[in-house]
């Protein structure tokens, strides 16, 4: 795992060369290749901004953009999605702690966030309702879990909210056919009713 001295050490020019090699065969596959998958596990690189708490570094967010940029010089798509499962494991950091020590049960935290609002929640016992569909969830198809917006609160009360799911709660479609870029894999999601892991955004 890198320290926040050795992030050049994990990301090495062999690592950045194994995504050059796989890159055709990402684009293909419109998602990250498995053995890419477990290269990034092996580095530990994406819980560079986690919380030390949780065996992560605390990383500033400046901390991810060279890394990031060498590796987008073997496979685009690949540092792109790196990145987001990345910046994301800050983003968990803004639930509470019951939602983070249940999250990071699972290792590496691999969750896609698309944040446009297009999900409802409804008051529920112990939580919300939430329901919706989203799109642009990059890195899905590796997810073990996935952060999504919506407005929650009665009709009159409306507030943005950030929701943490795990992935099997919600059903993805298989949509991501383009031109270039396959392997960030953005499709979209249809929760069903899960438990309530959200956040107030408004604050």
């Amino acid at each position: 795992m890198p320290t926040r001295l050795r992030v050049e050490s994990v990301i090495t020019d062999e690592f950045v060369g194994r995504l050059s090699e796989r890159a055709a065969e990402a684009e293909q596959l419109r998602r990250l290749p498995d053995a890419t998958v477990a290269d990034l596990t092996a580095t530990g690189f994406t819980e560079l901004l986690a919380p030390t708490r949780y065996g992560g570094h605390e990383a500033n967010f400046a901390a991810i953009l060279d890394p990031v940029r060498r590796m987008a010089h073997g496979c685009t798509s690949s540092a792109w999605t790196i990145g987001f499962y990345t910046l994301h494991n800050w983003m968990l950091a803004l639930f509470g702690e019951q939602a983070q020590d249940e999250a990071y049960t699972t290792r590496p935290f691999l969750a896609p966030a698309p944040l446009a609002p297009t999900g409802r929640g409804l008051p529920a016992p112990g939580g919300v309702r939430l329901s919706g569909r989203w799109s642009w969830a990059t890195g899905v198809m590796h997810a073990n879990w996935i952060i999504v917006a919506a407005l929650c609160g009665p009709d009159d009360g409306l507030y943005p909210a950030l929701a943490l799911l795990p992935i099997c709660d919600v059903t993805v479609e298989d949509v991501w056919h383009t031109d270039g870029m396959r392997a960030t894999d953005p499709t979209t999601s249809w929760p069903p009713t899960p438990s309530c892991r959200s956040t107030d955004w408004s604050r």
